[in-house]
């Protein structure tokens, strides 16, 4: 799928009943330089936006230097940080996505590995996260979005693994 210009990206059609677990395949772009790029659990169509959000985040530039950071107790969750608006730009990135289906349970949780390039569109970067929503409710969509503004352009594929 590939997505008009002007959007966030939203998914509100995660199917529980048959699926366990789900594999996202993205790329996107955004209008704005320098920005992050956000996730938020959905249901009934609507974002979850309690302050229940924890993610970690680690990553290593091209030049080999690591860098970490995490925050715990926030309205959405970190996927990767920011990235430039230019051809050669952008987030590429694997999600493995773990709504909570019986409850209670752990949370809902979300794995990433990806690349970027900083805003400067020369400094290379790859990233590992890891978020949880602790809230005792089951997801059946999703909101990825940039930090400010919108997508210039994304692309997805989308798996379901069957329980």
């Amino acid at each position: 799928n590939v997505s008009p210009a002007d959007a966030t990206f939203t998914y509100d059609s995660l199917n529980n009943t048959i699926y366990h677990y789900f594999k996202l395949i993205l790329q996107a772009v955004p209008n704005n330089n320098d920005v992050n790029l956000r996730f938020k659990w959905r249901t009934g169509s609507a974002d979850i936006s309690d302050a229940l959000y924890n993610w970690t985040n680690i990553g290593i530039t091209g030049a080999g230097s690591v860098y970490d950071n995490g925050n715990q107790d926030t309205t959405d969750a970190l996927i990767m940080y920011a990235t430039g608006n230019q051809p050669g730009e952008g987030w590429n990135l694997e999600l493995i996505l773990k709504p909570q289906q019986a409850q209670p349970s752990s949370g809902s949780s979300v794995w990433t590995t990806g690349d970027r390039f900083d805003a400067d569109g020369n400094s290379f970067r790859g990233e590992r996260n890891q978020m949880r929503l602790q809230k005792n409710v089951s997801p059946n969509g999703f909101h990825i979005f940039p930090s400010a503004g919108t997508f210039a352009q994304y692309q997805y594929t989308l798996y379901g693994f069957k329980k």
